[in-house]
């Protein structure tokens, strides 16, 4: 199964958002990266989602474990819980419309450092900052 990490990360003045995607056999076949500017944290997460779902899509991957650090994106992508904010509601709207072209995906929450040591994928232009300790799963049962 092929396996997608989004996250964000931020320098002295920049937000970045950033994602990766992992073969099942482990390589690294795509990477994103982009300062986001005018987004909150939630918002540059949802980019960062929305980015490595296209790119699976358009690779015609049908099956993947998504990793992140940012519960509440995953919560409400996965739709346990409600987007409240029009704008994180627009995010999450396009999130679940690409994840029903999916036939098994589920989202797993790390925290940062165990991210980069189970995945060993870092960029290294940017300074990472640290996440929670506790990893969540969470499957999608239903979009409304």
């Amino acid at each position: 199964m092929y396996t997608g990490c989004f996250d964000i990360t931020r320098n002295k003045k920049n937000l970045y958002a950033i994602a990766w995607l992992i073969s099942p056999e482990g390589e690294r076949v795509w990477q994103f990266q982009e300062r986001v500017e005018g987004l909150d944290r939630n918002e540059a997460y949802y980019h960062a989602l929305q980015v490595l779902l296209e790119e699976i899509l358009a690779r015609g991957i049908t099956a993947v474990k998504l990793l992140g650090t940012n519960s509440l994106v995953m919560k409400q992508a996965s739709g346990q819980w409600q987007a409240k904010k029009a704008r994180l509601f627009n995010y999450c709207v396009k999130v679940r419309s690409i994840l029903a072209n999916l036939q098994h995906f589920r989202f797993e929450r790390l925290d940062r450092e165990q991210q980069e040591e189970e995945q060993g994928m870092l960029f290294d232009s940017v300074t990472r900052v640290g996440g929670g300790n506790e990893a969540e799963q969470f499957v999608m049962v239903s979009f409304w």
